[in-house]
């Protein structure tokens, strides 16, 4: 399986460039997004992959201008994920 979506032959950064564009582009549902990788331990891969400290300085800005969260994702969320969304 490739990664002809990435620029990058190594896969191993995938988590990394997934939540990048999930706080850039989705940050209204960034509460779900957040819970997820927190539950199956991407979390600290992200942390871990982040050697120039560039997502967590797009935490700290996304936290300190934190846009309205949606919730209309609810159902659906308990429906994908119901063993952390109880």
């Amino acid at each position: 399986m490739g990664c002809s979506f990435y620029i990058r032959k190594d896969c191993s950064n995938r988590p990394f460039y997934l939540a990048n564009n999930a706080i850039q582009y989705h940050g209204d549902y960034w509460e779900y997004i957040e819970i997820v990788f927190k539950n199956y331990g991407l979390w600290d891969k992200l942390i871990e992959l982040d050697s120039k400290g560039t997502f967590q300085k797009k935490i700290q800005t996304f936290y300190s201008k934190m846009p309205k969260q949606k919730f209309d994702f609810d159902e659906v969320f308990k429906d994908l994920y119901p063993d952390i969304s109880s």
